[in-house]
Formats: C-alpha cells, sequence, structure tokens
C-alpha cells in the first residue's frame, strides 16, 4: 500500500494506492490555516488511512513552494517528522516532479533543453528545468518568482477589479492565472459563481459568457508568461495543474503568446494530463527510490 498527499495553500489531498498503483480511496479538505495545524492534520490524514489500510510501504508528498516556505520557518519537515514517528519511508517533491512521475510518457515528448513549468492551480507557480537525454534532473530546477509579480499590462478596464492580495500588492499575477482568478472572473461577468470545471463545461457547449471569460483568461496567462519565456528561452513550456485539465488550452495559448513575444520559433507549448488527485499520485515515488530512503532509514 502507498499514500500520496499534494499540498498547496487552499487543499490537502490524500490518495490510497495498491500494489499495482491503482486507486483505492481518494480525499481532500481544506488546508489549516498554521504550520503547526499543518503538521497535525498531515498526521491525522496517515493515522486515519492506516487504521482503514494498516501500515503503508511508503508516503509520498507533493508541496507548493508557498507551503514549503511557511513550513521552513517554523522548522518543520514533514518528510522527517514522517519517517521519525511512523517508521515509514516519506519523500517529498514539488508538483511538477510530481506531475511528471504521474504521466511518465509526456517525458519523451519534452525538447532536449530548459523547459518552463507552469503551474496553475490553487496556487500559481513558476519553474526552469533543462531536460538532458537522461531526463530533467532535480539539481537543475530554478524557482522563478511570479505568483506575487504585478501583471503586465493589468488594466481594471479589461481585466476587471481584484481584491487585495494577502501579500499587500496589487494586481498579482496569481489573482488573474490561479484557478480562483479565473472563477472570480467568470462570477464578475454572469453574476453566478461556477467552479473551473464547470466553466469549461459550458466553454464547451458555446456559452458565451465562459468563451469571453477564457478569452481574458488565456490573454493574462500570455501576457505573465511572455517575459519570462524572452528572459528564458525555454525549449519548451510545460503547463500543469487544474487549468489544464482543458485539451486546447496548450494551442490557445501559443497564439496568445504570439501576440506578445517577439519570438520565431515559439517554444513547443504542452499541458500534462490533469484529474484532481494526479499529483497526490504522482508523489508516490518508484521502486529504487524508495529502498534508498529504506537503507537510510535504517543506518
Amino acid at each position: 500500500m502507498y499514500l500520496g498527499i499534494s499540498i498547496d495553500k487552499i487543499q490537502l489531498k490524500a490518495t490510497v494506492l495498491d500494489a499495482q498503483l491503482n486507486t483505492l480511496y481518494s480525499s481532500q479538505q481544506s488546508l489549516a490555516h498554521t504550520a503547526q495545524a499543518v503538521k497535525q492534520q498531515v498526521f491525522q490524514v496517515v493515522d486515519n488511512f492506516q487504521w482503514i489500510y494498516s501500515s503503508f510501504c511508503c508516503i509520498g508528498l507533493a508541496i507548493t513552494g508557498e507551503v514549503q516556505d511557511q513550513l521552513e520557518q517554523h522548522q518543520l519537515a514533514l518528510d522527517t517528522l514522517i519517517e521519525q514517528h511512523y517508521r515509514i519511508p516519506c519523500s517529498q517533491t514539488n508538483f511538477v516532479e510530481a506531475g511528471l512521475h504521474n504521466s511518465p510518457e509526456v517525458l519523451s515528448e519534452i525538447k532536449i533543453g530548459d523547459v518552463l513549468c507552469v503551474v496553475v492551480d490553487n496556487e500559481c507557480e513558476l519553474y526552469c528545468y533543462t531536460r538532458t537525454r537522461r531526463g530533467i534532473p532535480q539539481r537543475t530546477m530554478r524557482s522563478i518568482p511570479w505568483a506575487h509579480v504585478a501583471l503586465p499590462g493589468y488594466d481594471f478596464v479589461l481585466d476587471g477589479l481584484v481584491p487585495a492580495c494577502p501579500c499587500n500588492s496589487e494586481a498579482c499575477t496569481e489573482q488573474f492565472v490561479c484557478v480562483s482568478g479565473l472563477e472570480r472572473q467568470y462570477e464578475q461577468i454572469l453574476l453566478q459563481r461556477a467552479n473551473v470545471k464547470e466553466i469549461f463545461s459550458a466553454l464547451d457547449s458555446g456559452d458565451p459568457i465562459a468563451a469571453r471569460t477564457y478569452r481574458r483568461y488565456i490573454d493574462q496567462l500570455a501576457r505573465a508568461l511572455a517575459p519570462h519565456i524572452e528572459q528564458n528561452l525555454p525549449k519548451s513550456v510545460l503547463m500543469l495543474g487544474s487549468v489544464s485539465r482543458y485539451a486546447p488550452i496548450s494551442s490557445d495559448l501559443r497564439v496568445a503568446l504570439s501576440r506578445y513575444c517577439d519570438l520565431s520559433p515559439l517554444p513547443t507549448i504542452m499541458a500534462l494530463p490533469y484529474e484532481d488527485f494526479s499529483i497526490a499520485r504522482g508523489a508516490v515515488q518508484t521502486k529504487p527510490q524508495r529502498l534508498a530512503r529504506q537503507v537510510r532509514l535504517r543506518a
């Protein structure tokens, strides 16, 4: 049995996998507000699932950068704490690596060279990796400040009004391109709430409000990414998260980027397959990695 957990600043998702990595059970809950409470919440999830499924041979964590920073400020290393408390190998990674681990077939499609990885979910994150012939080594990862940088070319008439950001800045990129940003913009036009799945379903059904919201969203995403594409000159752009579940988003983003990037050719744009618990599934490590962790744990 394996347990995979993904954590962003809004939600904690957990999924139990059998020996063949088939999903047995999944659940999600709102994330606690303090670092200590997050630690207790994770321990409670492990306790609950161990009571039902007995012990796990491996636990995997995928944690966003913002949550990890909060934990580090309080000197909380969740993977180490879990190993010490439960005597179970526990590995930790970020959303990009978990997403790639869950969809390994995508790796072969990524060109050799720099890859700009875009997380658009409850949070938004930006990383630059280098794709080598052996894969995408973690040591090549470079985090790029993005979420709390002002959206380029922000115009409240075109982009809409935004609430105050928790970072106290105005018109942060995350307020537009994360899931809640898309949902808020839809609500501002229709005066009716809908989640990201419902918006994409309405878009497929030809709903004009959903189409208008989506076009504005793609334009904002292109504006937010254009400076980083021009600066880093990646061979590929890889998207993952709740927004990447919409199949045409790669081609639509490429068209929008052509208006803002003075590059020819533009990088290849790809979206990782996404379902609600794909990041939690991808947090579970491969057998060789688990064995290496077990050796270190016994030492």
